[in-house]
């Protein structure tokens, strides 16, 4: 194979033409293993590894503005000033990557995906039909007494577009504990989607973990249990924007022996996108 060097510095960059490119293609002389190679009608970037010239892991086809290229090692390239604009370019490997579509949508898949908060603050939050539980104004919450489960709150949530459909959430419940012990903490709920039906019954979620040890003084507190799990909404048409109706209350039997002062409850999700492609699409 012919390479023509386009650069002078002391890891030299070759370009070629995709039909120089075979099976078994060698380049002669080890003098070329960790060069950089570009392929000028498929705009990509490939690496000498050994003999054989392979497709670099970090690579984009680059259309135009690369400003100052330098070579970093054999599997990644530096560019500063200038611009890149590239088409389907993906940055990790086949099973976990940040993968920029064509359009310019951000996508990621395998351990890149990443989580966030639905946010629920109880000061917006509708009680129950007797007013209950008390809200604070000293602690600025809500005061859940001990061994009473008609006291609740009402909550309405819509799951946000960049959710991974069909994956599973972690609600958990913000407090103030002052005293060693655990409450626990329960949500009754319907989950649907759009398009789908309402469930006539409840289905209910326990959360009595502490995320932290009490040792001693006032702090905040976590509360979490087992994960509920999103696998019903996998084949639905319509992914995004499934409603949560909530019921939280306190239930029975617990060891803390006062009020649980709450601040919050929201719920921990799994993220693969930014967004949606579209308004009602995934």
């Amino acid at each position: 194979m012919t390479l023509q060097l386009i650069s002078t510095d002391s890891f030299p960059t070759y370009i070629a033409l995709s039909s120089d490119i075979t099976t078994g293609s060698t380049i002669s002389g080890a003098s070329q293993i960790g060069k950089t190679v570009y392929i000028t009608d498929t705009e990509s970037w490939y690496v000498v590894t050994g003999s054989n010239l392979i497709l670099n892991r970090f690579y984009m086809p680059v259309q135009a503005g690369l400003g100052t290229m330098a070579y970093q090692s054999a599997s990644s390239v530096l560019i500063t000033g200038g611009s890149i604009v590239a088409e389907n370019a993906r940055f990790g490997n086949s099973e976990s990557s940040s993968y920029f579509e064509s359009d310019g949508t951000l996508i990621f898949s395998g351990s890149a995906t990443v989580w966030d908060d639905i946010f629920f603050p109880l000061v917006t939050a509708k009680q129950g039909q007797t007013d209950k539980p008390a809200f604070s104004p000293t602690e600025v919450a809500y005061l859940f007494p001990q061994d009473d489960t008609t006291e609740f709150m009402y909550i309405v949530g819509q799951l946000p577009h960049s959710m991974k459909v069909g994956s599973d959430l972690s609600p958990h419940v913000h407090w103030k504990q002052t005293q060693s012990g655990s409450p626990i903490f329960k949500m009754d709920y319907k989950w649907f989607p759009i398009g789908g039906s309402v469930p006539a019954s409840w289905e209910s979620h326990v959360m009595s973990t502490p995320a932290v040890p009490y040792t001693s003084g006032s702090v905040q507190q976590l509360s979490c249990g087992n994960r509920i799990s999103g696998s019903a909404l996998q084949s639905v048409s319509v992914g995004v924007s499934s409603i949560m109706l909530i019921k939280l209350y306190r239930d029975t039997g617990d060891d803390y022996n006062a009020n649980a002062v709450v601040y919050q409850f929201d719920i921990h999700f799994e993220k693969d996108s930014l967004g949606s492609h579209s308004e009602f699409i995934k």
